[in-house]
């Protein structure tokens, strides 16, 4: 009965009980790096911090990394939103319903995601706008339709760095907030809280360098990522083989296909002369 709720709390033909109740973001430079964090940044370490809202109503969460890939590719990632059930653990469903372009490159992107997670599914719509000019996405729910989430609001930036090797690379900054309802049960808060909010980067450094690496060789190699659940909670990806090209045929199964099509294409064209020649065709 409780998923059956969940599965019906989402309705895209009613807006939202609200127009927004936690402050957006603003598109631009993220808030200056302590120098700690600098240094963490330095050493190969991401920045991480989450906030948890007092009674399990939500939290906030900071998150700056590097990746061992240009701007351009890290972007092609985040914006990549009909791959995201394939490259973000959690997400089970994206849909695609808006897509409005702005000055500059730019676009504003309306979508449904559907999270699922311990047997539960969590539905909400969202609104993305991307600002390549501030090398930024700022996203918000579309209050127009009603979503599971009470609220949700957040932050990419993503500007170029130079590796050791002055390799192109780049520095990511996620911020993120979010408001849940009452009504969801524990679980799916801690769940929501420790993967929407605290693990929601660790997929971009995957996918971003993987196509980067793979690019002079083409097409990207697929990766699929999903959760462990034994012994501990664990986020895993593992790259997915494209399957082998067929050997070529030998020179006497060649043949036999040959004498196949032939036969397939006698056999119909003998029945249809048989069958006229009894209709006095012939």
């Amino acid at each position: 009965m409780l998923l059956l709720l969940l599965a019906l709390g989402a309705n895209p033909e009613k807006p939202h009980p609200h127009n927004g109740v936690l402050t957006p973001f603003n598109a631009g430079p993220p808030p200056k790096l302590t120098a700690s964090e600098v240094a963490s940044l330095e050493t190969g370490k991401p920045v991480m911090k989450t906030v948890e809202m007092p009674g399990r109503g939500g939290g906030s969460a900071v998150a700056v990394f590097d990746v061992a890939a240009p701007p351009e590719v890290v972007w092609g990632c985040i914006n990549d939103l009909e791959n995201y059930p394939r490259m973000v653990p959690g997400v089970a469903e994206t849909s695609i319903y808006s897509v409005t372009p702005l000055g500059g490159g730019g676009k504003l992107t309306k979508a449904k995601y559907t999270i699922a997670m311990l047997g539960y599914r969590v539905s909400y719509f969202i609104e993305l706008k991307f600002e390549p000019r501030l090398n930024s996405m700022t996203f918000k729910l579309d209050y127009t339709r009603s979503s599971d989430l009470d609220d949700a609001t957040g932050y990419w930036h993503v500007v170029p760095l130079s590796g050791k090797g002055g390799e192109s690379h780049s520095r990511v900054t996620y911020m993120a907030a979010m408001k849940l309802k009452a009504w969801l049960p524990k679980p799916i808060t801690d769940f929501l809280l420790t993967t929407t909010l605290g693990q929601a980067t660790g997929w971009v450094v995957t996918q971003a360098e993987a196509r980067h690496s793979a690019g002079s060789r083409g097409k990207a190699p697929l990766k699929q990522c999903h959760w462990k659940w034994l012994p501990f909670p664990r986020r895993k990806c593992e790259t997915i083989s494209p399957p082998p090209p067929p050997p070529p045929p030998s020179p006497g199964s060649q043949m036999y296909g040959e004498l196949m099509f032939s036969f397939l294409g006698v056999v119909p064209l003998m029945f249809i002369c048989a069958l006229n020649r009894d209709r006095g065709q012939y």
